[in-house]
């Protein structure tokens, strides 16, 4: 099997995150990636089709009024309208002061109402680690009491692997 104790992935097989934002399950396509190319595509017809999506985000660089800024963005062009999920990554060197970007991104994912996980090792740190974007994947975010980390399978590599 490519899931060893508690359901984590083995590498290549999916990623586990820091912690669970809102607790949940959902599957979709994984789709999402720099944050801020994401919100300057939206209106255009190159802005991705996000419903039903696991939404992958991360970001360098951008302070959590311009992460805000991004997210309404997004939001107000009904971009996020229908995403089944959100995965947060890095989003390295992002804070400012006591202004934290965890803080803004926690509670956009909350407002979504959707299941959601952040720190996942996507993203301009070190520990950075490629994603099949477009592919089929299942977010795991555990409630209080529920056994195994937040995770995210990547479902197609799983398949292929036989497990």
């Amino acid at each position: 099997s490519d899931l060893g104790a508690w359901g984590v992935p083995a590498p290549g097989a999916g990623l586990v995150a820091e912690r669970t934002v809102r607790p949940g399950r959902a599957s979709g396509p994984l789709l999402g990636g720099t944050l801020t190319i994401l919100a300057h595509l939206a209106g255009t017809p190159f802005a991705p089709r996000l419903d039903g999506a696991i939404l992958l985000l991360e970001d360098v660089g951008e302070k959590p009024y311009r992460i805000d800024r991004c997210l309404t963005q997004l939001r107000l062009a009904g971009a996020l309208d229908g995403v089944a999920a959100i995965a947060l990554g890095r989003f390295t060197s992002c804070d400012d002061g006591g202004l934290l970007a965890a803080d803004v991104l926690r509670e956009a994912a909350l407002a979504l109402d959707v299941p959601a996980v952040e720190g996942l090792p996507v993203g301009h740190d070190d520990a950075n680690f490629a994603v099949p974007l477009g592919g089929r994947a299942t977010l795991v975010a555990p409630g209080p009491g529920e056994e195994g980390p937040p995770r995210l399978l990547f479902d197609e590599w799983t398949a292929r692997a036989g497990a």
